[in-house]
């Protein structure tokens, strides 16, 4: 089971993969605008991810981008308590 109550390999799209990562390792510093950035991004309609470090993504890179960004909404409460 992961950190935030998800069990590994549950999910196969781009942000699940992601956010699994995330989920062990912590990788991503997670603020209270990273949601905003990863959105407004989004709004662009990108059609390719690129990652430092990690593996590209070429498709419906902006429904990736916002499954990232509710991932991240939902652990920030987690990331910054109080």
């Amino acid at each position: 089971m992961g950190a935030y109550g998800r069990r590994h390999g549950e999910s196969r799209s781009v942000a699940g993969l992601v956010l699994e990562a995330e989920d062990v390792f912590h990788n991503n510093s997670l603020g209270p605008t990273t949601a905003y950035i990863i959105r407004e991004l989004t709004a662009l309609s990108p059609r390719m991810l690129a990652v430092m470090h990690g593996f590209s993504f070429k498709g419906d890179a902006a429904t990736a981008l916002q499954g990232l960004t509710d991932g991240f909404e939902a652990r920030l409460p987690i990331a910054m308590p109080g």
